[in-house]
């Protein structure tokens, strides 16, 4: 009604001194008035998107996804072209790294979570593919853990819903699992219902995320116990072609700076971008890649 009483009043004026002079006296209380009005408009649009940001999802999640399923389930087609190949020695400031060495030890201790941090591209995605590999193999990770060759991802992918997570784990997860939770940061908000239900089955987490969210992990994972495997950048001698030497690995390395992802990616730009016939093998050729 006030606004409205201003408006009227404006449109009376015959001129625009009279309406400047008006404006600037009362500019205060418009200004007061106008964000009252943008708060209650907002406020109003917030609470009618819920229940159609409900229906969405309700509408979105088919009710017969599983939320528990193998890798090459989780993934779509063209990220497993990038991730289903073989898995290739980690070597960091020149020392060679036994990652799943240190996975067995996670998983042979008592402790609840194990988190894989590093920033984007060094391979923590490709290593939680292959540790679910091996659980269901026939290695030492199928024979001593106990898990009943038992490795699933958790689909948060097509459930976002704290309600429907938790009514989804209590019908799936029956017993010892352990459940990996790829990028961690993308699914804060359900994350205590598959923490409690896991923990309740007396399942392992592996959890994968960025630098910068580890800290708030630990922080909702409280009193579990937790062990941590952070993934730092490689040196890409194992990942290029050897046919690359010289001034190209060294204009690559200087790009790259260690990531395997942005390696590949370098190879694949200068392939197509080359002007000879003896041209780089590309990245599917070659089939080393630690992707995520």
């Amino acid at each position: 009604m006030v606004l409205m009483y201003y408006l009227i009043l404006i449109s009376n004026m015959m001129n625009l001194s009279e309406i400047e002079t008006y404006i600037n006296t009362h500019l205060e209380s418009i200004s007061v008035v106008t964000t009252i009005l943008g708060v209650s408009v907002l406020g109003l649009l917030g609470y009618m998107f819920k229940p159609i940001r409900e229906y969405i999802r309700k509408v979105s999640t088919p009710k017969d996804a599983d939320i528990l399923v193998e890798y090459d389930k989780y993934f779509t087609e063209k990220e497993l072209e990038k991730l289903n190949i073989p898995y290739i020695q980690r070597i960091e400031n020149n020392i060679e790294r036994d990652v799943f060495k240190e996975t067995t030890e996670f998983l042979k201790s008592s402790e609840q979570v194990l988190i894989i941090y590093g920033e984007s591209g060094v391979g923590k995605t490709r290593l939680t593919i292959e540790i679910s590999k091996r659980i269901k193999g026939s290695d030492i990770f199928a024979r001593v853990f106990r898990f009943k060759r038992r490795c699933l991802f958790v689909n948060l992918r097509r459930y976002q819903s704290p309600k429907d997570v938790e009514e989804k784990l209590n019908a799936k997860l029956l017993e010892k699992t352990v459940l990996i939770l790829d990028d961690y940061q993308y699914n804060m908000e359900v994350f205590s219902e598959v923490r409690n239900n896991a923990f309740k089955r007396n399942s392992k987490l592996i959890i994968t995320t960025r630098p910068i969210f580890a800290k708030a992990l630990n922080d909702r994972l409280e009193l579990a116990s937790v062990r941590e495997l952070h993934l730092g950048r490689m040196d890409i001698k194992g990942i290029l072609p050897e046919n690359v030497d010289g001034s190209l690995k060294y204009a690559i390395e200087k790009i790259s700076e260690g990531n395997p992802a942005i390696t590949l990616l370098a190879i694949d730009y200068i392939n197509k971008h080359s002007t000879t016939n003896d041209s780089v093998p590309k990245s599917s050729d070659k089939c080393k890649i630690q992707n995520h």
